[in-house]
């Protein structure tokens, strides 16, 4: 819950909530690819946030694989660097084409990106 809760305040306090800042970056969106790419970026961004406030390893990568197996249960049980490594199993033109028109990372690219946050000597 922390994860989360520190993710959502990442939104926050970055900035990204700012009806100003969003009109001006309205244009963007008509560019095609830019407005995806713009806000997997804030993702990546809160992720870290929720990372650092968690400041429990376990729990940031377990918030994240909770999302994409559907329950707190079976989460538990989930192996993070299998769960992470399903990511090189979709490289190439086709990983590369699911992306593109997503306004979120994959959730593996997600675990992997926050594991050296939370890990030792983050």
């Amino acid at each position: 819950m922390r994860f989360v809760v520190g993710h959502e305040l990442g939104h926050h306090a970055a900035g990204h909530l700012d009806p100003v800042k969003n009109v001006l970056k309205a244009p963007g969106q008509f560019v095609p690819f830019l407005y995806p790419a713009y806000s997997r970026t804030r993702e990546y961004t809160c992720d870290a946030v929720g990372a650092y406030l968690c400041n429990d390893p376990a729990a940031a990568r377990s918030a994240l694989q909770t999302l994409a197996c559907g329950c707190r249960r079976m989460s538990a049980s989930l192996n993070t660097e299998a769960f992470a490594a399903q990511e090189e199993m979709v490289r190439g033109f086709f990983g590369w084409l699911s992306e593109i028109f997503r306004s979120h990372p994959h959730l593996t690219r997600r675990v992997r990106a926050i594991t050296p946050l939370v890990g030792p000597g983050a």
